[in-house]
């Protein structure tokens, strides 16, 4: 019997343990989506059939960096294990993204190959360097009878490049190692005491970062892993989902989490919550110990693409919760976090400082960026130590809380923004002066990004289309959810641009989403506007401007789509949400959907 990951494995490559695992467990579910299964045994011949495809199409030129652009599910897994398996390694790209953006990292990585599913691949070829090959994942075949001969990468290779910037500006992609990646999902199996027999969410984009534990945590233990597209599937099932596949582990940002609680199914086989990616607070905790059973803990960690997990505070029912952040805990295996002023050293007790990470696990460095590697990673009595750019306190305990990003960089629901690059596509925008990027909480506790734009008189500049320029250059998450447009941004006594006066502006300027009401025609058009202005923390909203246009996303529609079958007893998919974009257009889909059931109830009454 295969144990769980052990310390004995960092000597080993992914590929290794996973055949290993694959072997022992062939017959065993890998892999539930909401529309297939793969066996373990399967999973491994796919991901044979794609590694021999790498090994027969890689350059003759080292390392064979391979671009996925896939959504979640199966096919990326595959493909995964698949160029491990090839000793290449991958960098995922979210299909989601600007084509623009795909191209980017495609060209920095310096890839010869893309596998991409049919729409991407089609929008790609054709844009990128002669020698660059596309590839439609449908199109790599499984061949009979035949079993993959090439040896194993070793622990010391790459495995994987993720770019983390959330935005425009120079790409940064983080290199790690299959020994790094070993070593965290051995701290994620220690913590959690995770075993074959867990059943693992995996609700990220294979693009962010935060997919890694939850994939290897489950594959490389023997467990099931349970892939949920919340963009392609919506949040209506989330809950079924996990319920009716026996989750044992959960794995989200706190604010997918607060969506899962928001309904009322029950999750009697959880055993653990975890929450990573951005700030928890008190009343998460709440949540959790209101909707889950006695047996199961709330994990709240820190982690980043840099470090992998560094801390883990656990909430049990009988714990004390305090008002505000929750604190992100106490040491893991291998890691240390210090609390440092600007000039390196610890601040004293209970001091807010910048949280430093030293460990001989660090990601290897930012692909094709010596000089930021060495800013970022410096050398260590111990090994070396990474400056995590986010700021927190050291209790007496040694229990640290995690206070939040410079000002240069946020995070938004688990994904890192650099407000810098925010500002750089915005000054390029005609019309635009100044423009200055940051954060505030809304009425839901959600941080949201914020732009303060200095306009000059040039006709037709807007939030509107701002916002649609940006659409153009960024992904959905570094579009700013608010936008204040003025003659000239803020400034402290110093001269220095007064951020926080920013979010005071943003309810009480008139360029803000929604600042003027429409009438509702109906109580329906009443009870929607009601619905928009509580997620999305407006003080009033337009019945004719679209959703978008408000300042939402695809995170804060799912809390409505949740709201909007509670009030009426009616289902809208994600697509009719967005394809239906105003209240008004909502309000007359709603009218119709109710018309008819009322109709149907009449026909069986007289039927009857």
């Amino acid at each position: 019997m295969t144990l769980p990951v052990d310390a004995k494995d960092l000597g080993r490559s992914i590929s290794a343990r996973f055949d290993e695992i694959a072997t022992e467990h062939a017959d065993k579910i890998a892999i539930r989506t909401t529309s297939a299964t793969i066996s373990y045994g399967l999973l491994k011949a796919r991901s044979e059939s794609i590694a021999r495809f790498v090994l027969e199409h890689a350059s003759n030129v080292e390392p064979h960096p391979v671009v996925i652009v896939l959504a979640q599910g199966i096919d990326a897994i595959a493909a995964q294990l698949g160029i491990l398996r090839a000793c290449a390694f991958y960098v995922p790209a979210d299909p989601r993204d600007p084509p623009a953006r795909v191209r980017e990292w495609i060209a920095h990585v310096g890839a010869r190959l893309v596998i991409a599913d049919r729409s991407c691949a089609s929008a790609l070829r054709g844009t990128l360097a002669s020698d660059v090959e596309v590839v439609e994942m449908s199109d790599i075949h499984q061949p009979a009878g035949r079993t993959l001969q090439a040896p194993y990468p070793g622990s010391e290779d790459l495995a994987y490049v993720y770019y983390t910037s959330g935005s425009t500006g120079t790409p940064k992609g983080v290199a790690d190692s299959h020994r790094n990646v070993i070593h965290n999902v051995l701290r994620y199996t220690r913590g959690l005491a995770i075993t074959s027999s867990d059943r693992l969410t995996l609700l990220q984009s294979p693009s962010f970062s935060g997919a890694v534990s939850s994939t290897y945590a489950a594959l490389l233990n023997g467990g099931t892993l349970l892939p949920y597209d919340l963009h392609a599937d919506g949040p209506d099932d989330l809950a079924r989902f996990i319920a009716g596949n026996e989750a044992t582990i959960y794995h989200s940002v706190p604010t997918i989490f607060r969506n899962l609680v928001a309904g009322r199914a029950r999750f009697p086989m959880m055993r653990c919550v975890r929450l990573e990616g951005d700030r928890a607070l008190g009343g998460d905790a709440s949540l959790f110990q209101k909707h889950f059973e006695p047996g199961c803990r709330l994990a709240n960690g820190l982690g980043t693409t840099e470090t992998g997990l560094v801390r883990q505070y656990f909430v049990t029912h009988e714990t004390v919760i305090d008002e505000g952040p929750l604190p992100i805990g106490y040491s893991v295996t291998d890691t240390e976090c210090l609390v440092l002023d600007d000039g390196g050293e610890p601040v004293a007790e209970g001091q807010v400082g910048e949280i430093v990470v030293a460990s001989n696990y660090l990601a290897r460095g930012y692909w094709r960026d010596d000089a930021l590697t060495r800013r970022k990673f410096e050398p260590d009595d111990q090994g070396r130590r990474y400056r995590t750019g986010d700021f927190g306190r050291m209790r007496a305990d040694g229990c640290l809380e995690y206070l939040g990003r410079s000002e240069t960089e946020t995070r938004i629901r688990g994904v890192t923004i650099d407000c810098d690059a925010v500002e750089r596509a915005l000054l390029r925008a005609p019309g635009v002066i100044d423009a200055a990027v940051t954060t505030a909480e809304a009425a839901s506790s959600d941080r949201i990004l914020i732009a303060a734009v200095a306009v000059d008189a040039v006709p037709g500049v807007s939030a509107s289309t701002l916002r649609e320029r940006l659409r153009a250059e960024l992904p959905e998450r570094a579009i700013p959810a608010r936008f204040v447009l003025c003659d000239a941004l803020p400034l402290t006594t110093f001269g220095k641009i007064d951020r926080a006066a920013i979010a005071r502006k943003v309810d009480a300027s008139s360029a803000v989403a929604g600042s003027e009401a429409d009438p509702a025609r109906d109580d329906i058009e009443r009870h929607m506007a009601d619905i928009w202005k509580a997620v999305l923390g407006l003080p009033s909203v337009r019945t004719t401007r679209p959703f978008l246009d408000h300042g939402g996303d695809s995170l804060t529609a799912m809390q409505i789509l949740v709201r909007i079958d509670d009030a009426f007893g009616v289902r809208l998919s994600p697509a009719q949400f967005f394809a239906f974009s105003t209240i008004e257009e909502q309000a007359a889909f709603l009218r119709d959907a109710l018309a008819l059931r009322a109709a149907d109830d009449e026909s069986m009454s007289a039927r009857a």
